[in-house]
């Protein structure tokens, strides 16, 4: 008699994993009630009225980076855990310490490095049935969450979980549950590292979030919920039946709506993650399993950051050289910290027949100017900044600039960075960084030799393209003034 049951939760373990359609969603909660009798739903955070709260992100694409941020903490956390006695003083040390992460980042490490801490967390994107909404799938060899501790913790809102943990990158983001608006549904799957487990059992517990409507002649907005059994618990499955997950979490989002990033992983969601990550502290991977993702040509690549790109120019794809660097320190007092502002000028070599724009390969004209925090984006300025507030309107196309704020005190944090981290809050603080960025690139001299360079090339180009535009018309006013004159015949009086 336990045999057909045993083979029945195989199935329903395995569908969970693969499930990619809203058709499988619908299918996995069908048989769910096969399996666990009466099912209910609970708000996430344990709120019914959560709507603005998980709404308050516009951009799905850096909500995707919310949960690879997660997914970073989770590794910290198995860190931390192995590690008792260790208390980094941030994420970055943190991952120095645990994961031999070298001194000088993620970008002095070799491939071999790179890929084998990549290996712990992994991105892809899936087909979903619609072309415009892939499958976002996240995994990560964390520490892992057992089903009591999930609506603490996976499902929370703005819990204070993070509240104290120098090693966490997520103590001022809003978190992953941004991305529940941006989907058909969320599947969440997770198994605590068994090292963990506080006496807990060594399940596997697993849950679905989704969009509910309410009573619409109340005025109530809809409430994001998760599905639970009759006694409002997270489900769970024998951790025999996830052979492949010894601990961490896998996050399957269902017909996401990634706008503007549905092109082959290998181009926009590749330059997106260097962009939005500028520096992270954890290399991580990314793959495709459609088919415009060709994966049997690319397989996977790491994503290190444009910070580390930007250092290896010799190491792209094209033609790239850059033609000055600089690092410069701004000290904004003991109440705030300091800042570092670096910055790249991105060039073709000599005798490129390249035609696109060189900083192009690294960041969006929207995104020149990144302001990072443990090298997740913050805020950003476009290149039209450049060119207005450094005065380099010859140049300020080929720039690529960095705000890096990991050594601002708590007090400055809070007073910039907003929790969707998708802009910068306005204050006299940022004003002031903005301020002196300006400053350092308008008094550097290297950048207004190169930026009076680029003019005598555009000047050169135009003088170029100019006379052969004169050299033409007047060939074609020749050839017409020519034409009907009639050459005398041979033997005329």
């Amino acid at each position: 008699l336990v045999a057909p049951v045993k083979v029945s939760q195989q199935a329903f373990a395995n569908s969970l994993l693969n499930a990619r359609t809203p058709e499988d969603v619908e299918q996995i909660l069908k048989i769910a009630e096969k399996l666990y009798g009466t099912l209910s739903w609970r708000p996430v955070g344990n709120r019914e009225n959560n709507i603005g709260t998980i709404r308050l992100g516009s951009d799905p694409a850096l909500g995707i980076v919310e949960r690879v941020t997660n997914a970073m903490d989770a590794l910290l956390d198995l860190g931390h855990a192995e590690h008792s006695g260790d208390e980094p003083s941030s994420p970055r040390e943190a991952a120095k310490l645990w994961y031999g992460v070298t001194p000088g980042g993620v970008g002095d490490m070799t491939d071999l490095e790179r890929r084998a801490l990549g290996e712990r967390l992994k991105f892809w994107l899936d087909e979903s049935g619609d072309s415009n909404r892939p499958t976002v799938v996240i995994e990560d060899q964390g520490i892992g969450q057992s089903p009591p501790d999930f609506p603490t913790t996976l499902l929370s809102l703005n819990e204070s979980n993070k509240v104290g943990q120098t090693w966490n990158m997520g103590t001022y983001g809003q978190g992953g549950a941004l991305t529940y608006g941006f989907c058909h549904a969320t599947i969440i799957i997770s198994r605590r590292h068994p090292d963990f487990r506080n006496g807990s059992e060594d399940t596997v517990g697993w849950t679905i979030v989704q969009e509910h409507e309410t009573d619409a002649t109340l005025n109530i907005m809809p409430s994001y919920k998760y599905v639970v059994n009759s006694g409002n618990e997270v489900m769970e499955l024998d951790a025999d039946l996830f052979p492949d997950l010894n601990h961490g979490t896998r996050v399957i989002h269902i017909a996401y709506d990634l706008q503007g990033w549905t092109g082959p992983f290998t181009t926009g969601i590749w330059q997106f993650f260097h962009s939005a990550l500028f520096d992270p502290v954890i290399p991580f991977l990314i793959t495709g399993k459609r088919p415009k993702d060709r994966p049997e040509d690319y397989g996977s690549r790491i994503i290190i950051g444009n910070a580390a790109r930007l250092d290896r120019p010799d190491r792209a794809r094209g033609d790239l050289e850059i033609a000055h660097h600089d690092s410069v320190r701004f000290d904004l007092g003991e109440r705030f910290g300091r800042l570092t502002f670096n910055y790249w000028v991105v060039t073709r070599p000599e005798g490129s027949q390249a035609s696109s724009e060189p900083a192009g390969s690294y960041v969006r004209a929207d995104s020149a100017v990144s302001m990072t925090l443990f090298g997740q984006r913050q805020d950003t300025e476009s290149r039209a900044w450049i060119k207005d507030n450094a005065k380099l309107p010859f140049l300020y196309k080929n720039m690529v600039v960095q705000i890096d704020a990991d050594a601002l005190t708590p007090v400055a944090k809070r007073e910039i960075f907003a929790s969707t981290r998708e802009r910068a809050t306005k204050s006299d603080l940022r004003a002031k960084i903005y301020g002196h960025l300006a400053s350092v690139l308008k008094n550097d001299e290297e950048l207004k030799r190169l930026n009076h360079e680029a003019k005598e090339r555009l000047l050169q180009r135009s003088t170029t393209a100019s006379s052969e535009k004169v050299r033409k018309r007047l060939a074609k006013f020749i050839k017409t003034k020519l034409k009907g004159i009639s050459k005398p015949g041979k033997g005329s009086d």
